[in-house]
């Protein structure tokens, strides 16, 4: 009975204490975005989980696109592949951030900028 109490207390404290960092990178994330972008990126499913959707109207993001932010460290996927209609979300890209430190956050969304830039 006491290794099952302490076993459950100690996945209570894990589990809050995981909830606590995963939030405070996904704050991170978003006012990374929020100063990077300004007003013109909108997140979508972002209270939740590891990845944020992000919305770049007007934006369709092609593999050489794709290709080029990997080579360059950022591992981001286009929604519209895991969509099952074909060529919808096209302008949304699917950004994981779990594994990342807060510097890493905010250096990839800068790189990211600058890759978007570099594509108008």
């Amino acid at each position: 009975m006491a290794f099952s109490s302490f076993l459950r207390f100690f996945f209570d404290v894990l589990r809050f204490n995981t909830r606590r960092i995963y939030g405070k990178k996904r704050n991170v994330l978003l006012s990374s975005i929020a100063a990077v972008f300004g007003s013109s990126v909108q997140p979508w499913g972002d209270a939740s989980g590891l990845h944020a959707a992000l919305q770049f109207p007007g934006r369709k993001f092609e593999d050489t696109f794709m290709h080029e932010c990997r080579n360059a460290g950022i591992r981001i996927s286009p929604v519209m592949r895991y969509c099952s209609i074909k060529d919808s979300h096209t302008d949304k890209l699917l950004v994981g951030y779990g594994h990342l430190s807060y510097e890493q956050i905010q250096e990839n969304v800068s790189v990211l900028h600058h890759f978007l830039a570099k594509t108008l």
